[in-house]
Protein backbone atom coordinates (compact mmCIF):
# COMPACT_ATOMS: atom_id res chain seq x y z
CA UNK A 1 0.00 0.00 0.00
CA UNK A 2 1.64 3.22 -0.96
CA UNK A 3 2.06 6.04 1.82
CA UNK A 4 -0.51 7.97 -0.14
CA UNK A 5 -3.05 5.47 0.40
CA UNK A 6 -2.41 4.45 3.79
CA UNK A 7 -2.70 8.33 4.99
CA UNK A 8 -6.27 8.10 3.44
CA UNK A 9 -7.16 4.77 5.03
CA UNK A 10 -6.24 6.52 8.23
CA UNK A 11 -8.38 9.77 7.76
CA UNK A 12 -11.09 7.69 7.22
CA UNK A 13 -10.75 5.39 10.68
CA UNK A 14 -10.01 8.51 12.35
CA UNK A 15 -12.74 10.26 11.59
CA UNK A 16 -15.04 7.29 11.93
CA UNK A 17 -14.03 7.02 15.25
CA UNK A 18 -14.84 10.77 15.82
CA UNK A 19 -18.14 10.16 14.35
CA UNK A 20 -18.61 7.60 17.06
CA UNK A 21 -17.42 9.18 20.06
CA UNK A 22 -19.04 12.69 18.98
CA UNK A 23 -22.61 10.52 18.81
CA UNK A 24 -21.74 8.53 21.79
CA UNK A 25 -21.71 12.51 23.76
CA UNK A 26 -25.11 13.62 22.37
CA UNK A 27 -26.31 13.68 25.06
CA UNK A 28 -23.60 14.97 27.65
CA UNK A 29 -23.33 18.98 28.25
CA UNK A 30 -21.76 20.89 24.87
CA UNK A 31 -18.80 21.83 26.19
CA UNK A 32 -17.53 17.83 26.77
CA UNK A 33 -18.09 18.08 22.26
CA UNK A 34 -16.40 21.06 21.61
CA UNK A 35 -12.69 19.20 21.56
CA UNK A 36 -14.47 16.47 18.83
CA UNK A 37 -15.12 19.19 16.64
CA UNK A 38 -12.27 20.68 16.88
CA UNK A 39 -10.75 16.84 16.11
CA UNK A 40 -12.79 16.85 12.95
CA UNK A 41 -11.66 20.52 11.76
CA UNK A 42 -7.89 18.87 12.10
CA UNK A 43 -8.83 16.32 10.10
CA UNK A 44 -10.57 18.59 7.44
CA UNK A 45 -7.30 20.68 7.18
CA UNK A 46 -5.19 17.83 6.93
CA UNK A 47 -7.24 16.38 4.08
CA UNK A 48 -6.85 19.94 2.25
CA UNK A 49 -2.86 19.58 1.84
CA UNK A 50 -3.12 16.19 0.64
CA UNK A 51 -2.14 17.37 -2.66
CA UNK A 52 -1.14 16.00 -5.21
CA UNK A 53 -2.43 12.90 -3.87
CA UNK A 54 -5.84 14.10 -3.80
CA UNK A 55 -7.25 11.65 -5.60
CA UNK A 56 -6.16 8.71 -4.21
CA UNK A 57 -8.47 9.78 -0.95
CA UNK A 58 -11.07 10.65 -3.46
CA UNK A 59 -11.39 7.24 -4.98
CA UNK A 60 -10.87 5.70 -1.98
CA UNK A 61 -13.60 7.78 0.12
CA UNK A 62 -16.13 6.88 -3.02
CA UNK A 63 -15.68 3.10 -2.99
CA UNK A 64 -17.37 3.51 1.12
CA UNK A 65 -19.76 6.22 0.26
CA UNK A 66 -21.00 4.06 -2.97
CA UNK A 67 -20.98 0.60 -0.75
CA UNK A 68 -24.16 -0.55 -0.01
CA UNK A 69 -25.00 -1.01 3.90
CA UNK A 70 -21.83 0.95 4.80
CA UNK A 71 -23.01 1.73 8.39
CA UNK A 72 -23.50 4.71 9.46
CA UNK A 73 -20.14 5.99 10.89
CA UNK A 74 -18.39 4.79 7.84
CA UNK A 75 -20.76 6.88 5.63
CA UNK A 76 -20.19 9.33 7.65
CA UNK A 77 -16.27 9.21 6.85
CA UNK A 78 -16.79 8.86 3.39
CA UNK A 79 -18.83 12.03 2.94
CA UNK A 80 -16.73 14.33 5.31
CA UNK A 81 -13.68 12.86 3.37
CA UNK A 82 -14.92 13.89 -0.03
CA UNK A 83 -16.15 17.28 0.85
CA UNK A 84 -13.44 18.14 2.89
CA UNK A 85 -10.89 17.31 -0.17
CA UNK A 86 -9.58 20.50 -1.31
CA UNK A 87 -11.15 21.33 -4.70
CA UNK A 88 -14.39 21.68 -6.67
CA UNK A 89 -13.99 17.88 -7.92
CA UNK A 90 -14.23 16.22 -4.51
CA UNK A 91 -17.14 18.50 -3.65
CA UNK A 92 -18.71 17.30 -6.41
CA UNK A 93 -18.18 13.82 -5.64
CA UNK A 94 -19.41 14.09 -2.29
CA UNK A 95 -22.87 15.80 -3.77
CA UNK A 96 -22.90 12.88 -6.18
CA UNK A 97 -22.66 10.33 -3.60
CA UNK A 98 -25.70 11.59 -1.68
CA UNK A 99 -28.36 9.68 -3.82
CA UNK A 100 -26.50 6.76 -3.49
CA UNK A 101 -25.88 6.43 0.04
CA UNK A 102 -27.97 3.60 1.94
CA UNK A 103 -31.42 4.85 3.62
CA UNK A 104 -30.14 3.87 6.90
CA UNK A 105 -27.05 6.36 6.61
CA UNK A 106 -28.37 8.70 5.04
CA UNK A 107 -28.55 11.18 8.54
CA UNK A 108 -24.93 10.74 8.75
CA UNK A 109 -23.91 11.60 5.41
CA UNK A 110 -25.85 14.78 5.80
CA UNK A 111 -24.48 15.73 9.49
CA UNK A 112 -20.76 14.61 7.19
CA UNK A 113 -21.52 17.49 4.64
CA UNK A 114 -22.68 19.98 7.06
CA UNK A 115 -20.11 19.91 9.20
CA UNK A 116 -17.16 19.46 6.27
CA UNK A 117 -15.29 21.99 4.54
CA UNK A 118 -16.57 24.93 7.02
CA UNK A 119 -16.23 28.66 5.54
CA UNK A 120 -13.23 30.72 5.48
CA UNK A 121 -13.50 33.73 7.74
CA UNK A 122 -15.46 36.21 6.29
CA UNK A 123 -16.82 34.38 3.73
CA UNK A 124 -20.45 33.58 3.51
CA UNK A 125 -21.75 30.26 4.50
CA UNK A 126 -23.71 30.58 0.93
CA UNK A 127 -20.44 31.03 -1.32
CA UNK A 128 -18.41 28.17 -0.63
CA UNK A 129 -18.37 25.51 -3.58
CA UNK A 130 -20.22 22.29 -1.42
CA UNK A 131 -22.93 24.68 -0.24
CA UNK A 132 -23.52 25.88 -3.69
CA UNK A 133 -23.17 22.21 -4.82
CA UNK A 134 -26.13 21.25 -2.14
CA UNK A 135 -28.10 23.81 -2.84
CA UNK A 136 -27.89 22.38 -7.01
CA UNK A 137 -29.70 19.39 -5.47
CA UNK A 138 -32.45 21.31 -4.51
CA UNK A 139 -34.47 21.00 -7.71
CA UNK A 140 -35.42 17.90 -9.30
CA UNK A 141 -34.40 15.64 -6.63
CA UNK A 142 -35.98 12.72 -5.14
CA UNK A 143 -36.94 13.20 -1.64
CA UNK A 144 -34.77 11.50 0.18
CA UNK A 145 -31.83 13.67 -1.13
CA UNK A 146 -34.17 16.63 -0.79
CA UNK A 147 -34.45 16.23 2.66
CA UNK A 148 -30.99 15.12 2.81
CA UNK A 149 -29.44 18.63 0.98
CA UNK A 150 -31.60 20.17 3.56
CA UNK A 151 -30.20 19.39 6.20
CA UNK A 152 -26.38 19.78 5.60
CA UNK A 153 -27.39 23.61 4.27
CA UNK A 154 -29.12 24.04 7.53
CA UNK A 155 -25.55 22.73 9.52
CA UNK A 156 -23.61 24.77 7.62
CA UNK A 157 -25.62 27.99 8.17
CA UNK A 158 -26.64 28.28 4.72
CA UNK A 159 -30.24 27.77 4.75
CA UNK A 160 -31.41 28.91 1.66
CA UNK A 161 -34.67 31.58 1.86
CA UNK A 162 -36.02 31.16 -1.86
CA UNK A 163 -35.62 27.46 -2.68
CA UNK A 164 -36.81 26.49 0.54
CA UNK A 165 -39.95 28.34 -0.32
CA UNK A 166 -40.40 26.52 -3.66
CA UNK A 167 -39.98 23.22 -1.34
CA UNK A 168 -43.28 23.78 0.83
CA UNK A 169 -44.96 22.91 -2.14
CA UNK A 170 -43.76 19.84 -2.40
CA UNK A 171 -46.08 17.05 -3.03
CA UNK A 172 -44.23 14.80 0.05
CA UNK A 173 -45.18 15.85 3.59
CA UNK A 174 -41.63 14.74 5.21
CA UNK A 175 -40.01 17.39 2.05
CA UNK A 176 -42.58 20.11 3.39
CA UNK A 177 -40.93 19.52 6.96
CA UNK A 178 -37.84 19.99 6.11
CA UNK A 179 -38.76 23.01 4.05
CA UNK A 180 -40.61 24.54 7.10
CA UNK A 181 -37.26 23.94 9.13
CA UNK A 182 -34.87 25.46 6.64
CA UNK A 183 -37.03 28.36 5.87
CA UNK A 184 -37.39 29.24 9.52
CA UNK A 185 -32.89 28.62 9.62
CA UNK A 186 -33.15 31.21 7.00
CA UNK A 187 -34.94 34.21 8.29
CA UNK A 188 -32.29 36.05 10.04
CA UNK A 189 -33.33 39.76 9.60
CA UNK A 190 -36.03 41.14 10.55
CA UNK A 191 -37.63 41.53 7.01
CA UNK A 192 -37.04 38.05 6.07
CA UNK A 193 -38.70 37.02 9.24
CA UNK A 194 -42.04 38.72 8.47
CA UNK A 195 -41.71 37.81 5.28
CA UNK A 196 -41.10 34.03 6.30
CA UNK A 197 -43.97 34.27 8.55
CA UNK A 198 -46.37 35.53 5.82
CA UNK A 199 -45.41 32.83 3.67
CA UNK A 200 -45.78 29.99 6.08
CA UNK A 201 -49.36 31.33 6.38
CA UNK A 202 -50.84 31.15 3.23
CA UNK A 203 -49.08 27.66 3.28
CA UNK A 204 -50.38 26.41 6.27
CA UNK A 205 -54.40 27.74 5.08
CA UNK A 206 -54.38 24.93 2.72
CA UNK A 207 -52.10 22.18 4.60
CA UNK A 208 -53.20 19.11 6.66
CA UNK A 209 -52.19 16.47 8.82
CA UNK A 210 -47.96 16.28 9.38
CA UNK A 211 -47.41 19.15 6.53
CA UNK A 212 -49.81 21.13 8.31
CA UNK A 213 -48.21 20.50 12.23
CA UNK A 214 -44.72 21.13 10.55
CA UNK A 215 -45.61 24.85 9.37
CA UNK A 216 -47.42 25.66 12.66
CA UNK A 217 -44.09 24.81 14.19
CA UNK A 218 -41.87 26.63 11.48
CA UNK A 219 -44.43 29.76 12.35
CA UNK A 220 -43.87 29.09 16.28
CA UNK A 221 -40.46 29.03 15.80
CA UNK A 222 -40.61 32.15 13.97
CA UNK A 223 -42.74 34.09 16.68
CA UNK A 224 -46.32 34.47 14.46
CA UNK A 225 -48.85 33.61 16.82
CA UNK A 226 -50.88 31.77 13.69
CA UNK A 227 -48.94 28.10 14.58
CA UNK A 228 -50.63 28.40 18.21
CA UNK A 229 -53.84 29.22 16.50
CA UNK A 230 -54.01 26.29 14.09
CA UNK A 231 -53.45 24.24 16.87
CA UNK A 232 -56.15 25.32 19.34
CA UNK A 233 -58.55 25.48 16.54
CA UNK A 234 -58.26 21.66 15.47
CA UNK A 235 -57.86 20.50 19.25
CA UNK A 236 -61.23 22.41 20.03
CA UNK A 237 -62.71 20.56 16.97
CA UNK A 238 -61.53 17.18 18.15
CA UNK A 239 -62.88 17.63 21.17
CA UNK A 240 -66.38 18.72 19.30
CA UNK A 241 -66.00 15.79 16.92
CA UNK A 242 -63.21 13.17 17.42
CA UNK A 243 -61.31 13.40 14.03
CA UNK A 244 -57.72 13.59 14.39
CA UNK A 245 -55.17 10.69 14.20
CA UNK A 246 -52.90 10.13 17.62
CA UNK A 247 -49.91 11.90 15.79
CA UNK A 248 -52.06 15.05 14.84
CA UNK A 249 -53.41 15.66 18.64
CA UNK A 250 -50.39 15.43 20.59
CA UNK A 251 -48.80 17.47 17.65
CA UNK A 252 -51.20 19.89 18.09
CA UNK A 253 -50.74 19.30 22.42
CA UNK A 254 -46.90 19.95 21.64
CA UNK A 255 -46.85 23.47 20.16
CA UNK A 256 -49.07 24.53 23.01
CA UNK A 257 -46.91 22.98 25.81
CA UNK A 258 -44.08 24.67 24.15
CA UNK A 259 -45.68 27.80 23.10
CA UNK A 260 -48.55 28.36 25.01
CA UNK A 261 -50.29 30.33 27.57
CA UNK A 262 -51.96 29.59 31.01
CA UNK A 263 -55.34 30.00 29.48
CA UNK A 264 -54.93 26.97 27.37
CA UNK A 265 -54.80 24.96 30.34
CA UNK A 266 -58.58 23.79 30.00
CA UNK A 267 -57.84 22.88 26.18
CA UNK A 268 -54.78 21.23 27.19
CA UNK A 269 -56.56 19.11 30.17
CA UNK A 270 -59.75 18.25 27.62
CA UNK A 271 -57.12 17.30 25.04
CA UNK A 272 -55.26 14.44 27.52
CA UNK A 273 -55.27 10.67 26.86
CA UNK A 274 -53.17 8.30 28.92
CA UNK A 275 -50.36 7.98 26.34
CA UNK A 276 -46.91 8.79 27.51
CA UNK A 277 -46.23 11.80 25.21
CA UNK A 278 -49.00 12.97 26.08
CA UNK A 279 -47.17 13.03 30.01
CA UNK A 280 -44.27 14.57 28.40
CA UNK A 281 -46.36 17.31 26.65
CA UNK A 282 -47.92 18.43 30.11
CA UNK A 283 -44.06 18.19 31.76
CA UNK A 284 -43.17 20.91 29.00
CA UNK A 285 -46.27 22.93 29.32
CA UNK A 286 -45.30 23.48 32.98
CA UNK A 287 -48.90 24.23 34.37
CA UNK A 288 -49.40 22.84 37.98
CA UNK A 289 -53.16 22.45 37.65
CA UNK A 290 -52.06 19.21 35.74
CA UNK A 291 -50.00 17.27 38.27
CA UNK A 292 -53.04 15.92 39.37
CA UNK A 293 -54.03 14.32 36.24
CA UNK A 294 -50.37 13.32 35.39
CA UNK A 295 -50.05 11.65 39.45
CA UNK A 296 -53.90 10.06 38.89
CA UNK A 297 -53.00 8.63 35.63
CA UNK A 298 -49.88 7.91 37.03
CA UNK A 299 -51.37 5.31 39.47
CA UNK A 300 -53.65 3.98 37.14
CA UNK A 301 -51.17 2.66 35.12
CA UNK A 302 -49.34 1.11 38.25
CA UNK A 303 -52.08 -0.62 39.04
CA UNK A 304 -52.68 -2.05 35.81
CA UNK A 305 -49.01 -3.23 35.55
CA UNK A 306 -49.39 -4.74 38.90
CA UNK A 307 -52.32 -6.61 37.99
CA UNK A 308 -50.70 -8.20 34.90
CA UNK A 309 -46.62 -7.90 35.77
CA UNK A 310 -44.33 -6.82 33.65
CA UNK A 311 -41.97 -3.85 33.09
CA UNK A 312 -42.93 -0.08 33.62
CA UNK A 313 -45.59 0.80 31.61
CA UNK A 314 -44.28 3.80 28.91
CA UNK A 315 -47.06 5.88 30.58
CA UNK A 316 -45.37 5.29 34.35
CA UNK A 317 -41.88 6.03 33.00
CA UNK A 318 -42.83 9.09 30.77
CA UNK A 319 -45.32 10.67 33.86
CA UNK A 320 -42.25 10.63 36.52
CA UNK A 321 -40.24 12.69 34.49
CA UNK A 322 -43.07 14.78 33.42
CA UNK A 323 -44.01 15.07 37.05
CA UNK A 324 -39.96 16.04 37.92
CA UNK A 325 -40.05 18.43 35.03
CA UNK A 326 -42.45 20.66 36.70
CA UNK A 327 -41.96 20.14 40.48
CA UNK A 328 -38.36 19.20 40.58
CA UNK A 329 -39.02 16.63 43.28
CA UNK A 330 -36.91 13.52 42.25
CA UNK A 331 -33.95 15.47 41.43
CA UNK A 332 -34.23 17.40 44.75
CA UNK A 333 -34.67 14.10 46.76
CA UNK A 334 -38.08 15.23 47.78
CA UNK A 335 -39.66 11.87 47.05
CA UNK A 336 -40.32 9.62 50.26
CA UNK A 337 -41.18 5.71 49.84
CA UNK A 338 -39.42 2.64 47.78
CA UNK A 339 -38.43 2.78 44.33
CA UNK A 340 -40.28 0.54 41.53
CA UNK A 341 -39.13 -1.56 38.80
CA UNK A 342 -35.82 -0.34 37.53
CA UNK A 343 -35.36 2.59 39.93
CA UNK A 344 -38.79 4.06 39.19
CA UNK A 345 -40.63 6.13 41.82
CA UNK A 346 -43.71 4.85 42.70
CA UNK A 347 -46.92 6.69 42.11
CA UNK A 348 -47.52 6.38 45.54
CA UNK A 349 -44.27 8.44 46.53
CA UNK A 350 -45.15 10.62 44.17
CA UNK A 351 -49.43 11.09 45.61
CA UNK A 352 -47.92 11.67 49.02
CA UNK A 353 -45.40 14.64 47.82
CA UNK A 354 -48.00 16.36 46.26
CA UNK A 355 -50.53 15.95 48.76
CA UNK A 356 -47.85 17.96 50.54
CA UNK A 357 -46.45 20.08 48.30
CA UNK A 358 -49.62 21.14 46.32
CA UNK A 359 -49.71 24.63 47.84
CA UNK A 360 -46.54 25.54 46.71
CA UNK A 361 -47.31 26.00 43.43
CA UNK A 362 -49.45 28.40 42.19
CA UNK A 363 -52.11 28.59 39.71
CA UNK A 364 -51.27 30.33 36.26
CA UNK A 365 -47.35 29.91 36.80
CA UNK A 366 -45.13 28.05 34.59
CA UNK A 367 -43.28 25.76 36.72
CA UNK A 368 -39.69 23.82 35.71
CA UNK A 369 -37.88 21.87 38.27
CA UNK A 370 -39.59 23.40 41.17
CA UNK A 371 -39.17 26.98 40.27
CA UNK A 372 -41.08 29.98 38.47
CA UNK A 373 -39.77 29.14 34.33
CA UNK A 374 -37.70 31.75 32.79
CA UNK A 375 -35.93 31.00 29.06
CA UNK A 376 -32.74 30.69 30.87
CA UNK A 377 -33.75 27.38 32.18
CA UNK A 378 -34.07 26.51 28.33
CA UNK A 379 -30.59 28.05 27.25
CA UNK A 380 -29.27 25.28 30.50
CA UNK A 381 -30.53 22.57 28.78
CA UNK A 382 -29.20 23.39 25.67
CA UNK A 383 -25.61 23.66 27.29
CA UNK A 384 -26.13 20.95 29.94
CA UNK A 385 -26.23 17.71 29.78
CA UNK A 386 -29.54 16.23 28.21
CA UNK A 387 -31.52 13.61 26.32
CA UNK A 388 -31.84 14.38 22.67
CA UNK A 389 -35.08 14.54 22.75
CA UNK A 390 -35.48 17.14 25.21
CA UNK A 391 -33.02 19.16 23.31
CA UNK A 392 -34.67 18.98 20.61
CA UNK A 393 -37.95 20.29 22.85
CA UNK A 394 -35.79 22.76 24.44
CA UNK A 395 -34.08 24.48 20.86
CA UNK A 396 -38.34 24.61 19.85
CA UNK A 397 -39.05 26.31 22.97
CA UNK A 398 -36.25 28.70 22.85
CA UNK A 399 -37.26 30.02 19.33
CA UNK A 400 -40.95 30.27 20.52
CA UNK A 401 -40.09 32.04 23.51
CA UNK A 402 -37.87 34.41 21.73
CA UNK A 403 -40.07 34.85 19.56
CA UNK A 404 -37.77 33.39 16.75
CA UNK A 405 -34.55 36.06 17.73
CA UNK A 406 -32.80 33.17 19.60
CA UNK A 407 -32.39 30.30 17.99
CA UNK A 408 -29.83 27.36 17.73
CA UNK A 409 -28.69 24.59 15.75
CA UNK A 410 -28.67 21.06 17.10
CA UNK A 411 -26.02 19.07 15.53
CA UNK A 412 -23.92 22.12 13.91
CA UNK A 413 -20.37 21.96 15.12
CA UNK A 414 -20.37 22.95 18.89
CA UNK A 415 -18.18 26.05 18.55
CA UNK A 416 -21.46 27.39 16.71
CA UNK A 417 -24.05 26.20 18.81
CA UNK A 418 -21.86 27.73 22.37
CA UNK A 419 -21.94 30.86 19.86
CA UNK A 420 -25.44 31.10 19.32
CA UNK A 421 -26.50 30.45 23.04
CA UNK A 422 -23.99 32.91 24.36
CA UNK A 423 -26.31 35.31 21.97
CA UNK A 424 -29.31 33.67 23.49
CA UNK A 425 -28.27 34.97 26.42
CA UNK A 426 -27.32 38.19 26.09
CA UNK A 427 -30.59 38.62 23.86
CA UNK A 428 -33.04 37.54 26.88
CA UNK A 429 -30.92 39.21 29.31
CA UNK A 430 -32.76 42.47 27.86
CA UNK A 431 -35.87 41.10 27.04
CA UNK A 432 -37.23 41.58 30.76
CA UNK A 433 -39.02 38.07 31.28
CA UNK A 434 -40.98 37.83 34.18
CA UNK A 435 -40.70 34.66 36.13
CA UNK A 436 -43.28 31.90 36.06
CA UNK A 437 -45.03 33.22 32.64
CA UNK A 438 -46.12 30.69 30.30
CA UNK A 439 -44.31 31.05 26.42
CA UNK A 440 -46.89 33.24 24.57
CA UNK A 441 -48.32 35.26 27.40
CA UNK A 442 -44.14 37.01 27.04
CA UNK A 443 -43.75 36.71 23.89
CA UNK A 444 -46.68 39.56 23.50
CA UNK A 445 -44.06 42.29 25.21
CA UNK A 446 -40.98 41.14 23.12
CA UNK A 447 -38.88 43.52 20.57
CA UNK A 448 -39.25 41.74 17.01
CA UNK A 449 -35.88 39.84 15.89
Amino acid sequence: MSFARARAEEALLRTAVIFHERQAREGARLASRLDLDEDLLVEARALQSFEPRAELALALARRRAEAPATGPRHSFAAAFTLASVDGEAAVAEAVRAAPLCHPDDRAAFAMALGLAAPVSPGERATEGSLSKALLALLPGSDSPVLRLACEALRLRGAAPFAESVVLLNHPAGSVVAEAARTLTAACRARPEVEAGRAILGRALADATGSRALALAEAQLSLGDPGGLAFARASLTREIAAPHLTDESRLGCLRLLALGGEAGDVELFFRSLEPLGADATAVGWFGHADLVEWLVASFEAASDARRASGGPPHAFEVAASAALDRITGAARQGQLEGPEGPHGLAEASSWRSFWRMARTRFERGVRYRFGEPFTPAMTLDELEGAAAPADRREAATELAAASGGAARVELGSLAARQRDDLAAARAWLASAGYAPGAFTGASRRGLPSP
